[in-house]
């Protein structure tokens, strides 16, 4: 991602309130949304990086995503 779009995204994640969403999520919960959404890493190679087991990461990852959706304004789409 160059330069420019990588700073109109983070204008935008600000601007939306996600990146205060995420912040506000649990260390542990925002950990495993990290690894997965954005560096698309699968759930066994998280639970390896965190050690965890697997079935906590996703219930940490699903729980992260739940909370962002009472976050965050109606409408919005997470990916």
């Amino acid at each position: 991602m160059n330069g420019s779009v990588r700073d109109e995204a983070l204008k935008r994640i600000e601007s939306d309130g996600l990146w205060t969403a995420i912040l506000s999520l649990r260390t542990a919960d925002r950990a495993v949304l990290i690894l997965r959404a954005r560096e698309a890493l699968e759930f066994r190679d998280i639970a390896r990086i965190l050690r965890i087991r697997e079935g906590t990461a996703r219930s940490r990852y699903r729980r992260a995503l739940l909370r962002l959706r009472e976050l965050l304004p109606e409408g919005r789409d997470e990916g």
